[in-house]
């Protein structure tokens, strides 16, 4: 639930920070403006975020650990031959 209130404020910043920006826009006000537009886009990385969280929350363990384990055997390949006699 707590993603949930957290994306949901993302929206409201969105939402606030957009009608700040316009504010600002219609008045000439550039400072006004520019916070607006820094809530918005605070809100919107805020909305990111929290749909990021839910994604990788849904993915399985085993899925996780495979690739975990693929991507370090790679490394391994592409950087661990390097050695020189």
């Amino acid at each position: 639930m707590m993603a949930l209130d957290n994306k949901l404020d993302g929206m409201k910043d969105q939402a606030t920070g957009k009608v700040k920006e316009v504010a600002g826009k219609v008045t000439g006000d550039s400072k006004t403006e520019a916070e607006g537009m820094a809530k918005g886009l605070m809100g919107k990385a805020e909305e990111q975020f929290e749909t990021a969280k839910e994604e990788a929350a849904k993915m399985p363990v085993m899925t996780t650990i495979i690739l975990t384990v693929v991507v370090a055997a790679i490394t391994t390949i592409v950087f661990g031959h390097h050695k020189t006699d």
